[in-house]
């Protein structure tokens, strides 16, 4: 070896004299040697480089077989051998160093180079299951899920889909995330009757918000068995804890103008557009029942009379003429569509926290990177939505350049300089790059193209033909600025609009792109010309409880001052009887967090009697995560009869404390869509509402007061009879009800 100077032969003899004592000899430490001393010569010679991770695998030097490992990864390009290393370097990992994180995420690489290979997949599913890590095991799902090729079998993937829901219901108890992955489940595969069950049985568990889901899944059970009497009863139930007065109304005022157009024998034609396909399929069932002359069943281009009912994607796809196809929408229902457009952005904002955070760290404004680096990905994803819809999409119409131009929104992401736009371009770009790759268009997509081929000579001059003469929206509040924009090309005369639309003032409230009532009536009758109808009567709560409710949106909250609150005039439809039963509102001030949460409970005992209710028609909640902790321990603790709610409107727990005699507990998040009797909230002193710990910022301060107010009238809105607040007496009372206070409509002891 000393003699010869020549590299390619110095190679070829230390490899072979490494091969004669880890093969003939079988001494392969000191052979080893040798391959090193061959890799001085020629460092990326793959042959050696395996002969060398073998030879340390064999003599279990697992940490420098891992070194050699990483090294072949960094000069493979053949994707199965870079999988086939990967999964090496993962099963050392997992079975020899007991390094279960740095396992899985080479199982994760493995499988980003042959996904196909359910090997590996199933390795991570053992690994994290044995952790008792769910979440990562969700996230792996997705991961698997969106590399899978194209011309993976239908079964497969509703395999993959399936399972993913069952970990989100059974182990995270994440009804969200299993409803929608049940859903794509039951799109993939429509006939599975048992999917169709769960997910009803899911959407009913979600609360109010879901109930049109639940009807819609109920109408397909009947479909396939019309004898299915459990779907009659579920359905009844629906409807009538779904009251929809507001839709009958919007429909009887439709059918009221046809009728009058159809009796002056006047060419009439009426719109009515619903947000989804379960509320177009409530509206429907409506009509058959009040449409005696069947207005809504004649063809609008047979009978001069008629309605139309359609969603805005429906709506918007016969102005396309169908130039996008159905299987091309991220999903034809607007609330469907706007959910799994939630979870492509929270899987692009985790793409670009991983690839692209570090470049632009230095470079954003410090709120905007703290707000970043401080808020969850699910937290951030309805915001980066938002902003894509309403900025990127809509006012900049995709443009970098116009992006960095637009003032930012008033309730949207906290973007201060061109470094945080640009952030907030890169998750755009993966989510567009997402939505490419399946060949999808989302709902922005489909309003804006057809904005633009309605903007045209051609379609002008069919209106006239084509075009309504009258257009019912109804939520109004659930359209963006885009979306709201498309409706005043569809009326039958240029210049004239004819919409009629109705708003929810507290869902409305936040920047969808309209500012205020105003601005949206502008966006909806360009010209001006617009009437308002106000409804006074509230039927849910006491006088004293909608007067703090009405406060509450009062009191300062930077998101409702561009909305006329009509809840301080608002009246009360409490009967004589119901009045009696109605308490006094209490703030109750005591010396310590022990002392206030012990009183909560001896409240609700007391309340129960004072308002002739049941333990389960009392519910004691808060706005703090610690203080909602508090109250669950000190009930545990003391054998406290309770139920607590862990997700919003799930009135199978509220069933539970029925069946049980057990009063409600829970944070106000989970408290949304039902109703008690009596309601207590804790904690709500200075300091905690809003929580002045959360940021420093003035972005995340304005966001943590819109949180606090959101989470208040909520939580006030809840109760019929009695309504009380707690806090610390060092505190003192939150100043979100200084409002109600200083009219007396609060009582402080």
């Amino acid at each position: 070896l000393k003699s010869i100077t020549n590299d390619k032969e110095r190679f070829a003899l230390l490899e072979e004299m490494g091969d004669l004592l880890v093969k003939q000899l079988g001494r392969s430490k000191e052979g080893v040697q040798y391959y090193q001393q061959a890799l001085e010569v020629e460092p990326d010679q793959r042959r050696v480089l395996h002969k060398t991770m073998e030879a340390f695998i064999e003599h279990k030097s697992w940490e420098e077989a891992l070194r050699v490992l990483r090294r072949l990864e960094e000069l493979e390009t053949d994707p199965v051998h870079k999988y086939r290393l990967h999964y090496t370097a993962a099963l050392i990992l997992r079975d020899t160093l007991g390094k279960p994180k740095q396992a899985a995420r080479h199982f994760d690489l493995a499988l980003e180079n042959d996904p196909t290979n359910v090997k590996a997949f199933n390795a991570l599913k053992t690994l994290f299951t044995a952790q008792g890590n769910f979440e990562g095991l969700v996230k792996a799902y997705r991961r698997m899920l969106k590399r899978l090729p194209e011309s993976t079998p239908v079964a497969e993937q509703v395999r993959l889909w399936h399972e993913l829901g069952t970990i989100c219901e059974t182990q995270l108890r994440d009804a969200r995330g299993a409803i929608v992955a049940f859903e794509v489940a039951a799109k993939l595969d429509p006939s599975n009757v048992e999917r169709q069950e769960k997910l009803s049985r899911l959407y009913v568990s979600a609360g109010p918000s879901a109930y049109e889901k639940a009807i819609r899944a109920n109408q397909r059970l009947l479909q396939g068995d019309p004898m299915r009497l459990e779907a009659y009863k579920e359905l009844r139930r629906l409807y009538a804890e779904l009251g929809q007065m507001d839709k009958a109304w919007c429909v009887t005022a439709v059918l009221t103008l046809l009728k009058r157009a159809s009796n002056d024998q006047t060419p009439f034609r009426a719109l009515f557009v619903t947000h989804s396909e379960a509320t177009k399929t409530s509206v429907l069932s409506m009509l058959d029942v009040m449409d005696d002359d069947g207005f809504a069943r004649r063809d609008p281009l047979l009978e001069e009379v008629s309605l139309s009912v359609e969603t805005l994607a429906s709506l918007c796809a016969k102005a396309l003429n169908q130039a996008i196809s159905p299987t091309e929408l991220v999903d034809r229902d607007a609330q469907d569509s706007k959910l799994l457009q939630e979870l492509y952005i929270q899987q692009a904002i985790e793409s670009v926290q991983l690839t692209d955070l570090k470049s632009y760290a230095p470079h954003m404004t410090a709120d905007f990177r703290k707000f970043i680096e401080e808020q969850e990905t699910a937290d951030l994803a309805p915001i980066f939505q938002h902003e894509i819809s309403v900025q990127i999409k809509g006012r900049a119409g995709e443009s970098f350049d116009v992006y960095k131009k637009c003032p930012p929104l008033k309730y949207g992401l906290p973007v201060g300089n061109d470094a945080d736009r640009g952030y907030a371009f890169e998750v755009f770009r993966n989510y567009r790059s997402q939505l490419v790759s399946t060949n999808q268009f989302d709902t922005d997509d489909v309003v804006l193209t057809a904005i633009g081929q309605l903007d045209t000579p051609i379609w002008r001059r069919r209106r006239t033909r084509d075009g309504y003469d009258f257009i019912a929206i109804d939520e109004a509040h659930l359209f963006n600025i885009n979306e709201l924009h498309v409706f005043h090309f569809f009326t039958r005369k240029i210049g004239e609009f004819p919409i009629s639309f109705a708003i929810d003032r507290p869902q409305a409230a936040g920047d969808r792109g309209w500012e205020s009532d105003s601005s949206l009536s502008d966006t909806l009758t360009p010209d001006g010309k617009s009437e308002s109808t106000v409804y006074s009567t509230a039927f849910r709560s006491a006088p004293d409880i909608l007067y703090i409710a009405g406060s509450i949106l009062a009191s300062g909250a930077t998101l409702f001052t561009n909305f006329d609150n009509r809840l301080l005039e608002t009246q009360s439809g409490f009967t004589v009887d119901e009045e009696r039963r109605a308490q006094p509102v209490y703030f109750r001030l005591y010396s310590n967090d022990e002392e206030m949460i012990s009183a909560a409970f001896d409240r609700a005992a007391e309340l129960t009697t004072l308002t002739s209710s049941r333990p389960w028609e009392i519910l004691i909640t808060t706005l703090s995560r610690d203080l909602a902790e508090a109250l669950k321990t000190f009930a545990t603790e003391r054998n406290k009869p309770v139920t607590y709610l862990d997700k919003r409107g799930d009135f199978s727990r509220v069933s539970l404390a029925k069946k049980s005699g057990h009063f409600v507990v829970g944070h106000a998040d989970y408290v949304g869509g039902l109703e008690f009797n009596v309601v207590i909230i804790v904690g709500v002193d200075k300091g905690r509402v809003p929580n002045e710990g959360v940021s420093e910022d003035a972005d995340s301060r304005s966001f943590a007061r819109y949180v606090a107010h959101n989470r208040l009238y909520v939580a006030v809105s809840r109760a019929k009879f009695a309504l009380e607040f707690s806090g610390i007496r060092a505190r003192g009372p939150s100043d979100l009800l200084d409002n109600a206070s200083s009219r007396g409509i609060i009582k402080i002891e």
